[in-house]
C-alpha cells in the first residue's frame, strides 16, 4: 500500500470516529442512498480495484455505467475556489432517475471497507426512505466537505468523475472525458460558528496529508 492509499485509509478512519458520537439511523439493508450518482476521486477508485483484486471472485461489475449518470460539472475544491473568488459555480443537473449502485447485493454493499468518501459522509438521523433524503446537522455538512476536500487534494492531480466512469477509466486506461482534474485546496469552507469545533479535526487532516505529500 503506498503513501496517498495509507492515507486515505487514515482519513476514512478518521471520519469514522468523529461521526461515532453523532446520532444516525444508518444500519446494513438501509441502501436509499446506494445509487449510481455516487462521486469519487481515482484514488479512491484504485482503492476499490485492489479490493475486488484480492478477493479474486469479485470482477467490477458488468452493470457499471448503466441509465444515465450523474456528471459533476466541478469538483469539491473546484467550487471552494468559485466562492473565494466569488464566481457563481458551472449549474449541475441530475438526472431525474437513477439506479442502484451496482455493488449492491440485497440491499448490502459488497465493497463496504472501501466504499468511497461520497458513501461515508451520508449519514442521516432520520429514515431516508421516508423523505427521500437524509437529514444532517449544518456542522456535519461542514465535516463532509473539508473530508471531500482533503481526499481530492490528496489525489492530485488525478481524476474525479462518477463512480462508475472512474472505474471503467481506471479498469480499461482509456481516457474519459467526462471526468475532471483534481484540484489542491484553495481554502477550506467552514463557516465562522463552526472552526473552533472543527479545529482538532482539522489538524490531524493536516497530519495524515503532511505525512503523505511532504
Amino acid at each position: 500500500m503506498n503513501k496517498k492509499t495509507t492515507a486515505l485509509m487514515r482519513l476514512y478512519s478518521l471520519l469514522e470516529r468523529t461521526a461515532a458520537p453523532w446520532p444516525v439511523v444508518c444500519e446494513k439493508g438501509c441502501a436509499s442512498c446506494c445509487t449510481t450518482h455516487v462521486t469519487m476521486t481515482t484514488l479512491e477508485g484504485q482503492a476499490i480495484l485492489d479490493y475486488l483484486f484480492k478477493a479474486g471472485d469479485k470482477p467490477v461489475p458488468q452493470n457499471q455505467g448503466l441509465g444515465e449518470l450523474f456528471r459533476p460539472a466541478i469538483t469539491t475544491n473546484g467550487l471552494a475556489r468559485c466562492c473565494m473568488e466569488r464566481r457563481e459555480p458551472p449549474v449541475e443537473q441530475k438526472p431525474d432517475h437513477f439506479n442502484p449502485c451496482p455493488f449492491l447485493e440485497d440491499n448490502a454493499c459488497t465493497i463496504y471497507p472501501v466504499r468511497p468518501l461520497g458513501c461515508r459522509v451520508m449519514l442521516s438521523s432520520k429514515r431516508c426512505r421516508a423523505g427521500g433524503y437524509a437529514e444532517m446537522e449544518d456542522y456535519w455538512l461542514t465535516l463532509n466537505q473539508v473530508f471531500l476536500q482533503a481526499v481530492e487534494a490528496l489525489d492530485c492531480p488525478g481524476k474525479f468523475g462518477n463512480m462508475s466512469l472512474v472505474l471503467k477509466f481506471l479498469d480499461s486506461g482509456q481516457e474519459e472525458e467526462a471526468l475532471l482534474t483534481n484540484e489542491p485546496v484553495p481554502g477550506l469552507m467552514i463557516p465562522r460558528e463552526h472552526q473552533e469545533d472543527a479545529g482538532p479535526v482539522l489538524a490531524e487532516i493536516n497530519r495524515i496529508l503532511a505525512g503523505a505529500m511532504g
